[in-house]
């Protein structure tokens, strides 16, 4: 029995670094009218422009909304509540483990009118301290690989450090302060 209670301390204790492996991003923010009030109960939707995969949330009563587990790519937002316009806003870049707040203010008119809003969102990471990088095939192959092994893509990270062989998948990557 004592043995047990070790194994499932320690897979306990292994379960507490993998939800820092998260890669996936979050989209959250506050809709309000344009008096400045909170709007409760409006529907949110993330829309992936490549997949059209949408990921849909509602609003609280403090107008708050959260839409997690978002693979990196482009997406669009839209916004609709009964007697407001569509909001929509474009051009959203989602990376690797990125944190985005995208507010809205609903303008006063008919579902069928719709605002769009075209300006960029900051792609600064505000909310956590996580960072996140997503290497693309070219970049990959632009670099001088041996073989093109993808485990060694990792030492070309910023902030971190290859410790072992590259061919071991899962050597241990030190992260930089």
């Amino acid at each position: 029995m004592r043995r047990f209670i070790l194994h499932l301390a320690a897979l306990l204790a292994a379960a507490v670094f993998l939800c820092a492996q998260e890669y996936r991003a979050t989209v959250t923010g506050t809709i309000t009218d344009s008096s400045g009030a909170a709007v409760p109960s409006a529907r949110v939707s993330a829309i992936n422009l490549q997949t059209s995969l949408t990921l849909k949330s509602e609003t609280n009563a403090q107008g708050h909304y959260v839409i997690p587990y978002l693979l990196p790519g482009q997406y669009k937002v839209q916004v609709e509540h009964a007697g407001f316009k569509l909001y929509e806003q474009e051009s959203i870049e989602l990376r690797v483990s990125d944190r985005i707040e995208v507010n809205a203010v609903l303008q006063v008119g008919q579902v069928t009118e719709k605002l769009t809003v075209t300006a960029e969102v900051a792609l600064v990471e505000t909310s956590t301290g996580s960072r996140g990088q997503v290497i693309d095939n070219k970049r990959i192959n632009d670099l001088p690989l041996n073989g093109r092994n993808p485990p060694a893509v990792r030492g070309a990270r910023n902030g971190c450090a290859v410790c072992g062989q590259y061919s071991d998948v899962f050597s241990a990557v030190r992260y930089a302060a």
